[in-house]
Formats: structure tokens, C-alpha cells, sequence
């Protein structure tokens, strides 16, 4: 059966190509805060963890807005029986890029620590800097399967003149 781009699936109304970005860009806006904690790290009390919430708000505000990060389709077979096959394989292979890419960051975080034991380079030394990295790597554990459906599942059609709800029949 070939894919229709005119059948609206219950994951594909009101999606909008600036959630994608919103996304993306409340995910890369998690890593600063980590970044500074590890830099400018002196060993005393002072921190700028509690600020690591703060900057996460936008990318926790626009899961809110992703049918993908509400759904619980990864967990439920009635969830996922809402979306049709092309959907489905869409949101598989968002999920196992995802996870691939969080294994990939965890190893890549593995080496710089050990090369920063090595070198001498920045490390996290105190609990508010792995704090900091520990609010960055939750956040993305938990967005970043989402944020790949929202590319890679296919967004719906302009709504043609006429058509009430977009569904076929």
C-alpha cells in the first residue's frame, strides 16, 4: 500500500515545522550551563546549577507541544495502533537513532574523562558541575527519542479548501 500524504493519522494534526527547531533548539540549549559548571569550576560553593532548570524550560515546553512526547507510544500497543505503519517505522527508527546517539554521547563522555585525567583538561570535580551534566544527560534521555520523531515522521499536508477534518474516508 502506498503511503498517503493526505491521511491525517492522530500523531500528525497540528504539528508545526517550528516545533522541530523549538526542539532542537531547547536541546542544545541544555549544554551551556554543564559547559560553565565544568570551566569555571573553582572548587568553592559557587554554581550555577540552579539555573540548569531554567534553561532546560524550553525544551520541556515544547515536549509539551509534541504529539510524540505525550503519546506513550512507545510503551502501549494501543497507543501505537493510532498511528499508521509508515508512522510506526518512522518512530522506530527515531527511537533506535536516538538511543544510538545516546550511547555514542555517553561514550564520548567516557573518553573525555578519561583523557581529562590524563591531560589535565576540565573535568566535573564537584557535585554541582555532575549535577549540571546529570540535569543535561536526563534531559536528553528523555527528549531526545521525541525530538527524532518530530523529524522524521513526515508532516501532514496544507489543509486543501473544503476539507473539515482532513481525514479520508
Amino acid at each position: 500500500m502506498p503511503y498517503d500524504p493526505r491521511y491525517r493519522s492522530a500523531a500528525r494534526r497540528r504539528r508545526s515545522v517550528w516545533l522541530r527547531w523549538y526542539l532542537a533548539f531547547g536541546l542544545l540549549m541544555t549544554l551551556p550551563i554543564p559547559i560553565a559548571e565544568t570551566i569555571l569550576d573553582k572548587g568553592g560553593d559557587q554554581t550555577v546549577t540552579r539555573f540548569s532548570i531554567c534553561i532546560m524550560l524550553p525544551l520541556m515546553l515544547g515536549m509539551l507541544r509534541s504529539p510524540f512526547a505525550r503519546a506513550p507510544w512507545l510503551f502501549s500497543a494501543k497507543a501505537r495502533a493510532e498511528f499508521d505503519e509508515f508512522e510506526t517505522a518512522a518512530l522506530h527508527r527515531a527511537t533506535v537513532s536516538a538511543y544510538a546517539t545516546l550511547a555514542c554521547i555517553v561514550l564520548a563522555g567516557m573518553v573525555w574523562l578519561w583523557l581529562a585525567s590524563l591531560t589535565g583538561w576540565p573535568s566535573p570535580k564537584t557535585p554541582a558541575a555532575w549535577s549540571a551534566w546529570f540535569f543535561a544527560l536526563s534531559a536528553a534521555i528523555l527528549s531526545l527519542p521525541a525530538v527524532y520523531a518530530e523529524w522524521m515522521v513526515p508532516l501532514p499536508p496544507p489543509a486543501e479548501p473544503g476539507d473539515d477534518d482532513g481525514e479520508l474516508m
